[in-house]
């Protein structure tokens, strides 16, 4: 199914569901490694509780004593904070020579207005965790919008956001000359 707004109108319940319920074949395969991934990155107790196993002569009272004094230290995190404090320490230096678009993204990159740099800190933190996260640039300008003029009455820009790899559902291109379309959980919702 085209994912234009005449196919999504016109579309019946079980196309929708089939829609929105779509995963990558590959998607449930590393659901689980993606969720150690991240519950590495962050450590603490629930990290003990799901990733310390019994030895094979120990009793159950040592394994619960084993477990009590246990602790996760979230080495994975401290290595990758200090790579990206080595990687955006110095000043980033910009070619002046460039499109007011181009200058206006980079000084509110997000949703939030944060600039460039943040957005960039965080996608490099989450890539080093992940391996590889999904970068989305979108725009909230309404489509009837004609004019640089009208553009910015409307106060509508360019955000950027990125994505972990389990909130990137799936993604198909019907052609090479068609956008990608992507099937993915809004991080701006939240569930129900």
């Amino acid at each position: 199914m085209a994912l234009d707004l005449a196919s999504l109108k016109s579309a019946t319940n079980d196309q929708l569901l089939h829609l929105v319920d779509r995963r990558h074949p590959e998607y449930q395969d590393n659901l689980d490694h993606w969720r150690f991934l991240e519950a590495c990155y962050k450590g603490g107790r629930s990290w003990i509780e799901q990733n310390i196993f019994t030895y094979p002569k120990e009793g159950k009272r040592e394994f619960a004593e084993r477990k009590k004094r246990a602790y996760r230290f979230p080495h994975s995190k401290e290595v990758v904070s200090l790579v990206n404090k080595y990687v955006f320490k110095g000043s980033i230096e910009r070619r002046e020579t460039l499109p007011d678009a181009v200058k206006e993204f980079w000084g509110a990159a997000t949703l939030l207005k944060r600039p460039i740099a943040d957005l960039m800190s965080t996608i490099s933190l989450w890539s080093s965790t992940f391996g590889r996260i999904w970068v989305v640039v979108d725009n909230n300008v309404p489509e009837t919008v004609v004019t640089e003029a009208d553009r910015k009455a409307s106060k509508g820009r360019t955000y950027s956001y990125f994505l972990k790899p389990m909130q990137a559902y799936d993604c198909q291109s019907a052609s090479k000359k068609d956008p990608l379309s992507a099937c993915k959980r809004d991080p701006l919702r939240r569930a129900a």
